[in-house]
Formats: C-alpha cells, sequence, structure tokens
C-alpha cells in the first residue's frame, strides 16, 4: 500500500533523492557505506542544509528537482514511522530550508531548454516522411498512428509509451482501443496518467479527419494490422516490427530520426512536443479556451503556458491597437 500509493514515476525519483542522500552521506563521510542496511541513516536540518548545497554545487539539479529529493527522503522515514524535521512544515527548521530553496532557484541557471511544439503543419511533414519509407514499413505505420494519436489525443508522452518493460495493467492494450466506424471514432482507454492517481481511467476519443493525417485511419489500420499477427486482447497496441512493446526511449529515439530526415533539430524537441502542439495549433484556429482545455483534460488554465504565439500574430495584434 505505501508503494501504491505513488505514481510510479514518483516512485523512481524519490528513490534516486533518497540515494542521492546516502551518496552525499558516503562521500563526505558522514554515513558508513557497510552500516546495516536495515537502519536508515541520521537525518538532521544542518544535514539537510548541506545536502540541498550539495545538489547545488555538485549534482547541479533544477530547484524542482531538489524538493522532490526532499520529499523522497521524507517519504522513506515516514514510511520506517520516524519522524523528522521535514514532517514538520511550520517549524523554524523547514523555514531556513526554504530560505535556501530561494536562494538556490535565484542563483541556479536553467539549462532546460524551450520544447518547440509539433503543430499540424510539423506532422503533415512527419506522416509524409513515414509513407515514403523511414524504418520499414511495419514500424512506419506505428509510427504514424502513435504521432496522429499523441497529436489529436493530447497525449502525454507516458500515456501511449511503456516506461522500461509492458505492463498490461498501465500501458495501452489491444482491448484499450475501440473502433466505431459507424462514427468514425477511435476511443483508447488510458488507464493511467500523470493527472488520474487512483487509475479511474478516462476514454479519450479521436475521430476522422478530412487532412492528410488522420488518427482514425492509421490506428484503424494497426489495428487490422496487429490483429493480422494473432494479437490477443492484453498485449500491447504498439509494438516493433520484432513484437516488442514500444518504449519511451525508443519512440523518442525514432522521433529523432524522422525530424532530422524533414530538416528539424530534433533537439528542441520531446514527446511532449505534440501535447503543446496539439494546445498551439487549436489556439492559432481559434478554438475556445473550454474546449481546448476538453480536449487536453486540464483542470486548470495552466494549459495556457502550452500555448507558443508566433511573431506575425503579435504583429497583426500591434496593428489592430494601432487602428483602434
Amino acid at each position: 500500500m505505501w508503494t501504491a500509493s505513488l505514481a510510479p514515476r514518483t516512485v523512481t525519483t524519490y528513490s534516486t533523492g533518497y540515494q542521492s542522500y546516502l551518496n552525499f552521506l558516503i562521500r563526505y563521510q558522514l554515513c558508513h557505506p557497510l552500516r546495516n542496511h536495515h537502519q536508515l541513516p541520521v537525518i538532521s536540518e544542518i544535514l539537510l542544509q548541506y545536502f540541498i548545497a550539495y545538489c547545488f554545487s555538485v549534482l547541479h539539479v533544477q530547484c524542482a528537482t531538489v524538493k522532490n529529493y526532499l520529499a523522497g527522503i521524507r517519504f522513506v522515514y515516514l514510511r520506517a514511522g520516524i519522524d523528522t524535521c521535514l514532517d514538520h512544515p511550520t517549524a523554524p527548521s523547514m523555514s531556513r530550508l526554504q530560505t535556501l530553496l530561494r536562494g538556490y532557484k535565484k542563483l541556479h541557471i536553467s539549462s532546460t531548454k524551450k520544447r518547440l511544439p509539433i503543430t499540424y503543419n510539423i506532422l503533415t511533414c512527419i506522416v509524409a516522411a513515414l509513407r515514403n519509407g523511414v524504418f520499414g514499413a511495419h514500424d512506419d505505420l506505428v509510427m504514424e498512428a502513435m504521432c496522429s494519436l499523441a497529436f489529436f489525443g493530447f497525449l502525454r508522452c507516458g500515456e501511449f509509451t511503456c516506461a522500461k518493460s509492458f505492463d498490461p495493467e498501465v500501458n495501452v492494450c489491444i482491448k484499450d482501443v475501440v473502433l466505431h466506424p459507424s462514427q468514425a471514432k477511435c476511443a483508447v482507454n488510458l488507464k493511467t496518467s500523470k493527472t488520474d492517481p487512483f487509475r479511474q481511467g478516462v476514454t479519450v476519443n479521436v475521430f476522422a479527419t478530412s487532412g492528410s493525417c488522420c488518427p482514425f485511419s492509421s490506428m484503424r489500420l494497426l489495428m487490422f494490422v496487429r490483429l493480422q499477427c494473432g494479437a490477443k486482447p492484453c498485449d500491447a497496441m504498439f509494438t516493433d516490427r520484432g513484437g516488442l512493446p514500444v518504449a519511451r526511449s525508443a519512440f523518442l529515439s525514432w522521433l529523432n530520426i524522422v525530424l532530422c530526415r524533414i530538416g528539424l533539430n530534433p533537439s528542441l524537441y520531446s514527446g511532449h512536443s505534440f501535447r503543446i502542439g496539439a494546445a498551439t495549433t487549436a489556439a492559432h484556429v481559434n478554438i475556445q479556451d473550454h474546449m481546448i482545455k476538453t480536449l487536453g483534460r486540464w483542470s486548470s488554465d495552466c494549459f495556457t503556458r502550452y500555448i507558443r504565439t508566433p511573431e506575425d500574430d503579435i504583429r497583426r495584434a500591434h496593428s489592430s491597437m494601432a487602428r483602434s
């Protein structure tokens, strides 16, 4: 139940945070490496302050990452029934740690690159390249279906790929994809996602389009191919030509190759670029905000930070203001 209380990626982040704390203690001889593994190392306010400084000067991680590391450390001790200074948010010790983190954030120069959106125009170029042949007939079809679904479904990369190994209880299976030919609709059941920690599941519908990129058509064709290959209901929907489920790393590798093929710099894009591009494209064609929120399953107006405004739109806005 302790493990189930966290999302899988949170478990990984917390484990990394706690391991980083152990490495810090061992590196500076504050903890013996051969200690009893059933006994948690010492923890105190001053050690956490030095750990924050260690993250800044040695690990060079983002301030938000340090906060997650501290949360991970707290979780480990909380599970062991040990009360720490991290459990008292109003205590003076936490105020000192928060002050250090504010200083950390001001001093740390972010190296995070701003991800560019994969808009509909870029998606059409990706699909055209795949249809001309990049990885082979099967993998090209799989990639086309994944990209089209990611864009029109406003999906996060982790929602349609698997991490390291395929889990039918988490990842998209054959049975999770239902085609409705009479409605020209493909319904995809996402069993888990970032905003669904209790795994209640959500259905994402994508419809046929009149454009060159049609998520319904590509998903229908892929479903036909998968069933022809003898795929069972609990098998992965997206597999490579060798039958292996497409992992996040494999999808991103494919994406980089295709982006290079169409003349774009892959370092400026990521798996999340489809979700950003979908929001940007929707705003560009004047889809109302409440519909963008619905399409992207946002519960707040945070989607606005995904929308990239072209300079031409700003130029036209200024011209309109001058004519008022």
